[in-house]
């Protein structure tokens, strides 16, 4: 009997964990006297490898941009130009605002003056033009001022004068009743002169005068006039000419004209009131000018003013983007069910790559060479099994309906955020990146006229 009560007494200690005693004073081990089993040992280290695959799980899904701001859009087509410190967007019929990447806050806002059409001798179509320099600092807007041409500049938000630029003598002559077509182009920099191109056009089939003009401050120190058209890199340090001429092409029975193009780039400096061209050289295709003399043509190309020229492989499909501020190029490789972006320092000639799926629409690559964002679509014919599936059972694509998605694919990281589409009416017409990838701005693809800022 005493032996049966000491077993129950055991028994109940151990399940409650507490100490007993028994009759000599000797405690009975307890739950609490023991050490863990192996069962509790293995448990634990499988909830602590379970734990940190979890959380490497989590760190390796794409975040997702999240809404910050909404500016509403004024005019049909609003001004918008990504700089390195925000974005400039035309906020009101004279107002324009540069805003912070991040926060969206205002960084400065300045106006412009009304534009004067009396006396004004071109076309009734051209109002005004804004033109902002890479480092969002420098600002210009170009407006008539009666017979002459007036010039606003401000620097980080302050007025710094204004130019009024009377119009060349050798003006176009044109049929009675009609005007001339009169567009100036400017190109801001960071440091340096600034440059304004003239573009005067007769008509359909008259003469058009290309003017070319340094200013500094608020003075013109150097004049040109041109052949044609010119364009200049970001650092104003390259100037380029694009070029066309009619051939006759024959091919057995058939004759049809052709149109070559190809063009010229060169340095370009102010010296003693004069533009100088300076290492000339001519490419054989249409480009666009990068920064540190270098020029990218239509087919990818890399040429470089030193006398290189560098040729990325291409597949069946491919195309090329230059970021905002023409350093980096994206290249898009899509070979059917494989698709590549490459990033490529213009300069340096060194890149990174990485694959993405989806059907591709366009991409931007970020001003610091680190990342691309590119509009994307995901659909079941993305692969192998499931273009099979699609083309079997055409009624799945009602089960299996696509998404689009503005992606950012960062370098060593791969996919790192999105912004799902589909949920407005269309794609946006315009999309521009942030310099490090972070904010993302869209021209609301919705009925609603207005920027939508993106941030993750």
């Amino acid at each position: 009997m005493k032996a049966a009560l000491y077993a129950a007494l055991r028994k109940w200690a151990c399940v409650n964990g507490e100490r007993f005693y028994n009759m000599d004073m000797q405690p009975f081990n307890s739950l609490s006297d023991r050490k863990p089993g192996k069962r509790y040992v293995i448990l634990l280290i499988i909830a602590v490898v379970v734990f940190i695959l979890a959380g490497w799980w989590w760190t390796r899904q794409p975040k997702t941009y999240r809404l910050v701001g909404r500016y509403p859009l004024t005019g049909f087509y609003s001004q918008f130009s990504p700089t390195i410190s925000g974005f400039l967007i035309h906020e009101s019929q004279r107002t324009f605002v540069l805003r912070d990447w991040a926060t969206g806050y205002a960084r400065w806002r300045v106006t412009m003056v009304n534009p004067d059409r009396n006396g004004w001798p071109g076309d009734s179509h051209w109002t005004y033009d804004v033109s902002i320099s890479p480092d969002g600092r420098n600002l210009c807007i170009t407006t008539p001022a009666g017979p002459r041409l007036r010039l606003q500049f401000w620097q980080d938000g302050k007025s710094k004068g204004e130019l009024l630029l009377p119009l060349p003598e050798a003006f176009p002559k044109v049929k009675p009743g009609s005007a001339p077509t009169i567009r100036p182009w400017v190109y801001l920099h960071n440091t340096g002169p600034h440059y304004l191109q003239l573009v005067i056009n007769e008509g359909k089939a008259g003469t058009r005068r290309y003017y070319l003009y340094a200013i500094e401050g608020s003075q013109v120190i150097a004049t040109d006039v041109l052949t044609n058209y010119a364009d200049f890199s970001p650092d104003g340090q390259t100037i380029g000419f694009l070029y066309s001429k009619n051939r006759t092409v024959t091919r057995g029975k058939r004759t049809y004209t052709r149109i070559d193009h190809w063009s010229t780039i060169a340095r370009v400096s102010v010296e003693r009131k004069h533009f100088i061209y300076r290492d000339i050289r001519k490419l054989p295709k249409r480009a666009s000018l990068g920064l540190g003399g270098t020029a990218v043509t239509i087919d990818g190309e890399i040429f470089r003013l030193d006398g290189s020229n560098e040729m990325l492989p291409m597949s069946w499909e491919f195309s090329w983007e230059l970021s905002a501020n023409d350093r980096y190029a994206l290249y898009i490789y899509i070979d059917r069910y494989k698709r590549r972006g490459r990033v490529v320092d213009l300069i340096a000639g060194q890149g990174w790559d990485t694959d993405f799926h989806g059907m591709q629409h366009i991409g931007r690559p970020t001003d610091d060479g680190q990342a691309f964002l590119i509009s994307i679509s995901y659909t079941m014919t993305e692969s192998p099994i499931g273009e099979l599936l699609y083309n079997n059972f055409p009624t799945i694509d009602r089960l299996t309906k696509g998404h689009d998605y503005l992606v950012l694919y960062r370098k060593k990281k791969g996919l790192t955020a999105r912004l799902r589409l589909d949920k407005y009416n269309h794609q946006p017409d315009r999309w521009y990146p942030s310099p490090d990838g972070r904010s993302l701005i869209i021209e609301s693809p919705d009925d609603k006229p207005e920027f939508l800022l993106y941030r993750y």
